[in-house]
């Protein structure tokens, strides 16, 4: 155990905390893990971040606290429903001692009389089976519907289980939590359903802003992942340096790109504003793999992430995406901590080996994902797939990614081919220099 910290501590830790041994940096890796892990449970247990078909909501303002009273509704067939939003109801008004999040008060048919029943179950991890999908009502308005797990029998057609739907329907014009509550209730008396509308039902942001920006601008983008991923096939490892600042390039410009289109830039701003961020991450970007060209184990860490990244990204399409969780995209995120980590490291560790896979593999994917662009709708956004399947927008993943992901193999091929061939090479021309320069110091101590 202590060779493997020291070993790491040595490869990959020393150069960010140098003053520390392994024995200090422990501490701080365990600590983060748990912390972690309690950032985990909390999402899990309150449940009211949902990313769904590219689009990421934040339901928590809307939740009733002990505090507060739960959400009444009064249903058109005289029924009353209490319900709360990412927690259990706050108090038990079917005194079934039955954890839930909606009850309902209604006239039993065969008795005449009030009864009370549990219209979803409340244990820890069943909110995860709550069906997500996002409609648009119109240009402005989105509406995230979730359809809760049925458990209990439905009192007027016990073939059938009581359902519970909510529809949480974007509105920017308003301040007020709760704008307006409406209720439905299908003939059977079974299903019943309640929309809300409110500030808090808007979308925080959407992948889908970014995917546009490409898709218009699909030609520089296509050329350039194609150019750059040819290169990195059949030349990263040769150019070592240049391979480095690419990466970190890309790495950082992507990152800044991401986080200020998507977070900080208002929705409807023109396509110049996109380009004017993407042009600042992009110096950004270059200035930071300039400097960090002097710790080259973070250069190599973000080239073994990368690698991590792009078996995600094919594994998410190939199969990933058909696990059911919660969130959908939840085990392609899992996949690419652990790979980008292992690879990350080992890149470190195995510098040669790694940095060959690494630039092949990702130059392959990159240049085969760039001709992609020139096919909308060819190729899954690896993003957003597993939602858009869950939900049903997205059926199936079309025929033409086999025909990409065989094409990225056959040019991974090629490039593992080419740079192992100049590796080689490499060190046959260093082993005859060597041999040419003892015979040379053999011949001169001959001569003397």
């Amino acid at each position: 155990g202590k060779k493997i910290f020291s070993s790491l501590d040595k490869l990959f830790v020393s150069p960010l905390f140098a003053t520390m041994s392994y024995r200090q940096t422990t501490p701080i890796i365990v600590f983060t893990l748990l912390a972690l892990a309690h950032v985990c449970e909390a999402d899990f247990n309150f449940n009211c971040s949902h990313l769904v078909d590219q689009y990421y909501f934040d339901l928590k303002p809307l939740a009733r606290g002990d505090s507060d009273n739960d959400y009444k509704i009064e249903m058109s067939n005289g029924s009353t429903i209490y319900f709360n939003l990412c927690e259990t109801l706050n108090y038990d008004f079917c005194k079934n001692d039955k954890d839930s999040m909606a009850n309902i008060f209604f006239t039993d048919p065969s008795t005449h009389q009030s009864d009370c029943s549990s219209l979803t179950n409340a244990s820890k991890w069943s909110n995860l089976a709550i069906n997500w999908h996002v409609e648009k009502k119109d240009d402005k308005e989105k509406a995230l519907i979730g359809t809760y797990p049925a458990t209990e029998t439905c009192t007027f057609d016990t073939s059938k289980l009581f359902e519970f739907k909510m529809n949480f329907i974007c509105d920017h014009d308003h301040d007020d939590d709760i704008i307006s509550a409406e209720s439905t209730v299908s003939d059977d008396q079974c299903s019943y359903e309640v929309a809300m509308k409110s500030k808090y039902a808007c979308p925080k942001f959407s992948f889908s802003r970014i995917a546009q920006f490409i898709k218009k601008y699909h030609i520089f983008f296509a050329l350039g992942a194609l150019i750059l991923g040819l290169f990195e096939c059949f030349y990263g490892r040769k150019l070592f340096k240049p391979t480095l600042f690419i990466f970190v390039t890309i790495f950082v410009t992507g990152f800044i790109f991401l986080v200020v289109y998507q977070y900080i830039v208002p929705a409807g701003s023109s396509h110049w504003v996109g380009w004017v961020v993407l042009s600042s991450a992009l110096a950004t970007g270059l200035g930071t793999a300039a400097c960090l060209l002097c710790f080259l184990n973070i250069g190599l860490f973000v080239v073994g992430a990368f690698l991590g990244l792009c078996i995600s990204f094919l594994l998410q399409n190939l199969f990933l995406y058909k696990i059911h969780a919660h969130p959908a995209e939840l085990p392609f995120y899992i996949t690419f901590a652990i790979l980008g980590l292992t690879f990350g490291l080992l890149a470190i560790w195995i510098v040669d080996h790694i940095m060959i896979v690494a630039t092949t593999l990702v130059g392959a994917y990159a240049a085969i994902r760039g001709i992609s662009l020139f096919f909308p709708g060819t190729f899954p956004n690896e993003f957003t797939v597993a939602s858009q399947m869950q939900s049903g927008e997205m059926k199936h993943i079309p025929w033409e990614f086999y025909l990409y992901f065989v094409c990225i193999m056959i040019l991974f091929g090629l490039g593992m081919f080419y740079q192992y061939h100049h590796k080689h090479r490499e060190e046959d021309d260093k082993e005859a220099e060597n041999r040419y320069k003892v015979m040379s110091a053999n011949s001169a101590d001959d001569d003397i």
